[in-house]
């Protein structure tokens, strides 16, 4: 599998997985190619005033809430093809009181909303409100000011060499000593095994072992009870019901402690104890040694040390808001990107054909020489994003690139799964899974990498000319 990329990202609605399954076996990416944003679709999108024919009945006082409660349980697929059946690129629906919010698929308007005017775009209220209690300060939920900072502090250390190699080598570790062992028993036996559980114990042990140096063995092969995802399951499930429930009612339930909330409250705990002995007293260690972590330091010993070099002050809370965020990150998206890929390649003999081939022909050393592995990842999380969508607000009256007018307080879904989906973007077999379409853009990407790794070394180059001709004329 080779080494693992954690996302910073969230949203993964895991309870629409089985349903979505049966329905895409009815029917038979990271970026967006560059030849792709030259189409017409960029440049002369249908006029958004005109919306589309087959939006949900509007009702008064109620809106399409009644559309919306009736396809709850898979409401991202809904609204996915919501844009399928109007064949536009941004669409508005209306919520109870005259509410509205904006959902678009358009990639030249979420380069808007995340780079061109990303400060007047905050993380929706209501979203940071319900998972508040799960999630805390952390970077999933905080916004601005705060989100920049722990941003920023945070990339460095996912984007050191040696944290990269603690990823990897605990990844194949737990490959070849568990998840290829466990396969070949279930060969031989001819038993039959859950995927979501297995993919899910698999990630969740990586992930354990990488940010704290633990290993709750999850994975092992009796496949032991495995309470701290439990939680994280129990946490996610009921911080997700408050988005459908009255807001009174839940709160209500939370002050009395009784019912989901009193469940919640429960994971949440089981949750920040685990994260509490896990980090207990790195602080204290890094602090009176003036130590600095070594090549194979965990993700919170590079955490601690380095907000110690910068005099930023770590308190308990925020470091296990952090560590809650961290797992819940890496857990939720890399989880759901497994359970796809797998499904899409198996239900895709010539694909795994292909793959197999591949790995057999390259060498297991080199993952950049898996080009058409690559390929297939990139082609499954086109089609499964594992954040599907994210809910904005505006903060301030704008105007997107089409003309659509925002009014401040207005709520925006940046639709990726929709996106993904797009027959503009994609052509008319969009929703076929084939590799074949990213295969040009990764060989374009490792050759722009390659130029620029080429450019680096050049320029070494002249810098050692420049100061050896220097220490010549001194002399």
């Amino acid at each position: 599998m080779g080494s693992v990329v954690l996302i910073l990202n969230f949203y993964t609605f895991r309870a629409e997985l089985g349903a979505e399954i049966r329905l895409m076996t009815e029917a038979g990416s990271e970026d967006v190619c560059a030849s792709r944003m030259k189409q017409p679709f960029f440049t002369s999108c249908s006029k958004l005033s005109k919306q589309p024919k087959q939006l949900p009945k509007s009702y008064p006082l109620f809106g399409c809430l009644f559309s919306l409660v009736q396809n709850r349980h898979r409401a991202v697929l809904w609204t996915s093809e919501l844009f399928q059946k109007s064949s536009l690129s941004t669409i508005t629906l209306k919520g109870p009181f005259g509410k509205k919010c904006v959902l678009t698929r358009n990639p030249s308007i979420i380069k808007h909303i995340v780079k061109t005017r990303f400060h007047i775009y905050r993380k929706d209220p209501t979203m940071q409100f319900v998972f508040s209690d799960l999630l805390g300060d952390g970077l999933l939920l905080v916004d601005g000011e705060k989100w920049k900072t722990q941003r920023h502090f945070l990339s460095h250390i996912f984007h050191a060499d040696t944290f990269r190699y603690r990823v990897k080598s605990s990844t194949i570790k737990e490959l070849s000593g568990r998840l290829i062992p466990l396969f070949s028993r279930a060969d031989i036996d001819k038993a039959t095994l859950d995927l979501q559980d297995i993919f899910h114990r698999l990630t969740f042990d990586i992930l354990c072992q990488v940010g704290f140096s633990h290993d709750p063995e999850y994975l092992l092969p009796s496949l032991p009870e495995k309470p701290l995802i439990d939680a994280f399951e129990t946490a996610i499930k009921i911080s997700m019901r408050r988005f459908t429930c009255p807001s009174i009612l839940w709160k209500a339930k939370k002050l009395l402690n009784i019912g989901s909330e009193e469940n919640l409250r429960y994971a949440v705990d089981v949750l920040r104890e685990y994260v509490k002995k896990r980090i207990a007293g790195k602080v204290e260690k890094f602090s009176m040694q003036n130590s600095s972590i070594d090549e194979g330091g965990d993700f919170f010993d590079r955490f601690i040390t380095r907000a110690l070099k910068y005099n930023v002050v770590v308190d308990e809370k925020f470091v296990i808001d952090t560590g809650i965020n961290f797992i819940l990150a890496g857990d939720d998206t890399l989880f759901s990107a497994l359970i796809w890929f797998f499904w899409l390649v198996s239900s895709h003999p010539q694909v795994e054909k292909e793959i197999v081939k591949e790995i057999e022909e390259k060498d297991d050393d080199d993952l950049n020489e898996m080009v058409y592995t690559h390929a297939s990842i990139c082609e499954s999380m086109r089609l499964y994003p594992p954040v599907p969508l994210e809910l904005k607000q505006v903060t301030e009256d704008d105007v997107w690139p089409d003309g659509t007018k925002l009014k401040k307080g207005m709520t925006i879904f940046l639709h990726v799964l929709a996106m993904g989906r797009s027959t503009e973007l994609w052509g008319s077999d969009c929703e076929v899974f084939r590799p074949e379409r990213c295969i040009h853009q990764i060989m374009d990407s490792q050759l722009e990498n390659n130029l620029e790794h080429l450019e680096r070394i050049l320029e070494e180059v002249d810098i050692n000319k420049v100061r050896t001709k220097k220490e010549c004329s001194n002399k």
